[in-house]
């Protein structure tokens, strides 16, 4: 049985998170649908844009991200405390950006004609993991329904979030939503998957001549300067993420590079490697080590030994 959504995201709280979206009624989120003879590759762009828009109006940061056939994956960092700093003003700015077409046209939202506890209710929304999600969901929907001449749910009822308690779990989701098109695809590529935020940060940083060894992993998406990065450099994770598919890198010092990354992580090579293909088998309830599970689980009241196989093979005595 579903879990409250409130015992999955501790209200007010920041923290990562791995959300997942699908479709119903072997609806085609994007693609070719060969049923139908269809392609809805437009929709890959339309949902990137989507996204990366809306991380400049919710307090959530992008950290990879995955534009599946019939689903997507997100890795997320949750700010509330982001949106409390801003001001009424700002609020309502942000808002009437998304959702003024619900009631009422842009035009017609303002400071004065808003009431404060209305302000506040937009406040707590746009620093609201579910309300994100709706934001992207819900437009989408309304576009492949009108697309595909009918109506009804496009969505599962609720989407899947999984914490993230600690880097390495972080970075083990990461991996695995990056390489989750290569891996469904033909060929095994990672060149071909161009809806992936490891695509997005090769052309990024690749393509205008930056040194990706001096830049920290950071979310792909975000409007704050000062975003959480993780301890790792991208050109660490550029490497890793190519060890992982292909278990070789003839460069000798990116491979101890990211090895040692892992080290400081407290990770496992070899576990890195099974976790990494399958982590939402090996993960249910909550991924991160053994101290920041119990904590969590203490926080939300919670007792599980779901997640108890998955924590031996990542974070056991690394052996490199």
């Amino acid at each position: 049985m579903p879990k409250p959504r409130h015992l999955t995201v501790l209200p007010g709280k920041p923290g990562f998170y791995h959300c997942i979206s699908r479709c119903v009624r072997r609806a085609h989120l994007c693609g070719f649908d060969r049923e139908t003879g269809q392609s809805f590759d437009h929709r890959r762009d339309w949902m990137v844009e989507r996204i990366e828009m809306l991380t400049g109006i919710f307090g959530v940061d992008v950290y990879a991200y995955a534009i599946m056939s019939n689903h997507y994956h997100l890795v997320i960092y949750l700010d509330p405390d982001r949106i409390k700093k801003l001001s009424d003003r700002e609020i309502v700015e942000r808002w009437q950006r998304v959702f003024t077409w619900r009631k009422r046209p842009a035009a017609e939202i303002s400071m004065k004609g808003t009431k404060p506890e209305t302000i506040d209710g937009w406040r707590r929304r746009l620093c609201d993991l579910s309300w994100f999600m709706k934001a992207i969901n819900e437009p989408a929907a309304r576009l492949a329904n009108a697309e595909d001449g009918c109506k009804g749910h496009f969505w599962e009822s609720r989407f899947k979030a999984l914490p993230l308690l600690d880097e390495g779990a972080v970075l083990a989701c990461m991996a695995y939503v990056d390489l989750n098109p290569v891996r469904t695809t033909a060929p095994s590529q990672i060149s071909f998957a161009r809806y992936t935020s490891v695509k997005r940060r090769i052309g990024r940083y690749f393509d205008n001549d930056l040194n990706p060894k001096k830049k920290k992993l950071g979310p792909v998406f975000s409007d704050d300067q000062n975003a959480q990065e993780l301890s790792i450099s991208e050109d660490s994770y550029f490497a890793l993420i190519h060890w992982t598919e292909h278990k070789h890198i003839e460069d000798s010092a990116r491979k101890a590079s990211f090895s040692k990354a892992l080290r400081r992580i407290g990770l496992s090579k070899s576990g890195w490697s099974t976790v990494t293909r399958n982590f939402l088998d090996l993960f249910r309830s909550a991924a991160g080590n053994s101290d920041a599970y119990s904590e969590y689980m203490e926080q939300t009241g919670r007792l599980s030994s779901r997640d108890m196989r998955g924590r031996s093979i990542l974070y056991r005595k690394a052996e490199l």
